[in-house]
């Protein structure tokens, strides 16, 4: 299934996760211009994965549950969209998803105050609902992926930096979504101690996917395929995978090191990296490790009854490791 046949599968408890959000807002606090920006804000949340995420770790649970379920996929969902538009602020990126960024169309005091209001809007909501775990979950969510950011911070313009490094960073700022949200539909559905724990660790190795994944699409991409600026990443002394493995190169290396410390490369010295981490096999090694992840992924699945939605969540690591 690709996630728009997805969307169009679980279409009634998506547009129930949508309303949760809308409620969640409280527009009638905002007003003119502000209520419009939160209101693009929470519409732009694209593909809608973490909830559909969340809603084929639960499966065939109690209606019991179902509350708590649509209400903490809802939050989620606004404190991933308040930590895309920090993430813009902190990166100075103009563009999201092909479109402009809010701190480009509408300047950098409104894009914080717009990410603090859907992240304490989203806890907020969880609290007047009575979800305690959930409203406990996400606040230890938002310090790991704080200290995510940190760690990431402190590696800057680090060519010495290592997977090791890379992943400390990834796991934390990137990863700890995925694995919070699937971990707590297990729980909130009521499944054991065991799946609980897969499903934690399989968010992870997912969501760690996902960054290699783009990361690799930062190499590889054009900027209108895209839909922002490539090569933004390495040009900030910020080095995934690819360059990583190909600072380590014998023959490319101190090449690759020289382009890094230009302040502000061309699109010239940008290309020479590319091609550069390309010879070194940077890109072949990040795809490889892509590769491993989702086996490590599928295996991670098997402690889910077998069905559709086991099946769907096994279609989403084929398409994020072959997209």
């Amino acid at each position: 299934m690709t996630f728009r046949q997805l969307a169009t599968w679980l279409e009634s408890d998506l547009a129930e996760v949508r309303a949760h959000m809308a409620r969640a807002l409280e527009p009638e606090i905002a007003s003119g211009q502000f209520a419009r920006v939160l209101c693009e804000a929470a519409e732009n949340s694209g593909k809608m994965l973490r909830p559909i995420l969340m809603l084929l770790v639960a499966g065939d649970y109690d209606e019991a549950h179902r509350d708590e379920l649509l209400v903490t996929a809802a939050c989620y969902e606004l404190g991933h969209t308040a930590s895309l538009i920090l993430d813009d602020v902190i990166d100075g990126a103009s563009l999201r998803r092909g479109k402009p960024s809010v701190q480009s169309s509408y300047g950098e005091p409104v894009a914080l105050c717009t990410s603090d209001y859907l992240l304490m809007a989203a806890q907020g909501y969880l609290v007047q609902e009575g979800y305690a775990r959930s409203v406990a979950e996400m606040a230890r969510l938002v310090r790991v992926m704080c200290a995510g950011e940190m760690v990431q911070y402190e590696h800057l313009h680090d060519c010495a930096a290592t997977r090791d490094t890379y992943l400390a960073a990834v796991r934390r700022k990137t990863a700890s979504l995925f694995e919070s949200c699937c971990g707590l539909a297990a729980l909130i559905t009521g499944k054991s101690d065991d799946c609980v724990a897969a499903m934690r660790a399989f968010g992870e190795t997912l969501g760690v996917m996902f960054q290699v994944r783009d990361d690799l699409k930062d190499w590889t991409d054009d900027e209108q395929g895209a839909g922002k600026p490539v090569n933004e990443d390495f040009s900030e002394g910020i080095y995934t995978l690819p360059a990583i493995h190909a600072f380590a190169n014998d023959e490319v290396g101190d090449r690759l090191r020289e382009l890094a410390s230009i302040e502000r490369p061309s699109a010239g010295d940008l290309a020479e990296a590319r091609r550069l981490v390309t010879e070194a096999g940077g890109i072949e090694h990040a795809r490889a490790y892509l590769e491993d992840l989702a086996e490590q992924a599928g295996s991670q699945l098997a402690v889910l009854p077998e069905g559709p939605h086991r099946d769907a969540l096994r279609g989403i690591v084929r398409l994020v490791a072959h997209e």
